[in-house]
């Protein structure tokens, strides 16, 4: 770990912060365990991690990986992890990922922009993206308002 974390500084160090989240992020989708040496990256760096996911999300072989980076990116925080999201729902179907972990979606941040953007991608011909419209809404009212409320005042 200390001769890899020594290396990934070292190219940090070098201006490479691109080149290495790219790197790290394939090889969490690919089944490496890298997940803590992309975390240890600057936050600021997971942009990179979020094109890439974005651009390989339609060809893996295991979504399972990439729902799991998908996650563990939505917990940081990321800068560029609201596009990454959107930019997923219009990919893969999302909704047992997000129905399986609803109590936690509903009270994130982003949850507004989930809702209303699954009510405009026409998703709820599904049933299982009912359920998560429902399980937002219910839980988190007051965010899901908000973001409708400066939808309007954009319109």
């Amino acid at each position: 770990d200390t001769e890899i974390l020594g290396l990934l500084e070292f190219r940090c160090n070098q201006g490479e912060h691109d080149f290495i989240c790219k790197g790290l992020t394939y090889g969490v989708l690919a089944g490496y365990e890298w997940l803590n040496y992309l975390f240890s990256v600057s936050k600021d760096q997971f942009h990179s991690a979020c094109s890439t996911l974005l651009r390989l999300a339609p060809r893996m072989k295991n979504p399972q990986m990439g729902l799991g980076l998908l996650e563990q990116l939505w917990r940081t925080n990321c800068a560029g992890f609201p596009d990454l999201l959107l930019s997923m729902i219009r990919i893969i179907d999302l909704s047992h990922f997000l129905s399986s972990q609803i109590d936690w979606v509903a009270c994130h941040p982003v949850a507004g922009f989930v809702f209303y953007r699954l009510l405009r991608e026409d998703m709820l011909v599904k049933s299982e993206v009912v359920w998560v419209v429902t399980g937002i809404w219910r839980r988190n009212l007051e965010g899901c308002l908000a973001v409708g409320r400066d939808l309007l005042r954009v319109l």
